[in-house]
């Protein structure tokens, strides 16, 4: 895997990375048209295997930001500079991702396939929060700023 390595500025804004916490299981799905290489035994980010294997807390900031913003907005054609590889922790998400990706992609749902995975096999680093790493990044990027703002609102 290639582990998260922020510093010490990006780990003001990630307290629940700094504890190694992350919930128990995380679900990931898998389509036809999704993006990098993933078996039962690995998941490849579309960088990692042309050789990119930079951390994104290692790039520049501006650069770090647009690559998470593009990734978190699903655009098309980023994958091939960003490492990241999304799970989310509701299988309600998960599941309605499916009918999502069915519905865009035309993909039978028997070629959709929805992977549980237990984080208490993975070492320190292997994981971190979406909200975390957008605030770590948030300050140098407005767009990315103002996801968050939205992310973090509350409805009245």
């Amino acid at each position: 895997s290639l582990p998260f390595n922020p510093n010490s500025f990006h780990r003001i804004h990630m307290p629940l990375f700094n504890k190694r916490f992350t919930p128990r299981y995380l679900f990931r799905l898998v389509a036809p048209r999704t993006a990098g290489e993933t078996t039962s035994l690995t998941v490849v980010s579309s960088a990692a295997t042309s050789g990119q294997t930079q951390d994104i807390f290692h790039l520049p900031a501006h650069r770090a930001a647009s690559l998470l913003l593009s990734h978190l907005l699903w655009q098309r054609g980023h994958e091939d500079g960003c490492n990241l590889m999304s799970w989310t922790s509701s299988l309600l998400f998960a599941l309605q991702y499916a009918l999502y990706r069915h519905h865009q992609d035309g993909d039978s749902l028997s070629q959709i396939i929805l992977i549980i995975l237990d984080t208490q096999q993975f070492s320190k680093g292997t994981l971190v929060q979406g909200m975390e790493i957008i605030r770590a990044f948030g300050g140098v990027d407005r767009e990315l700023q103002r996801f968050l703002e939205f992310r973090e609102s509350k409805l009245p």
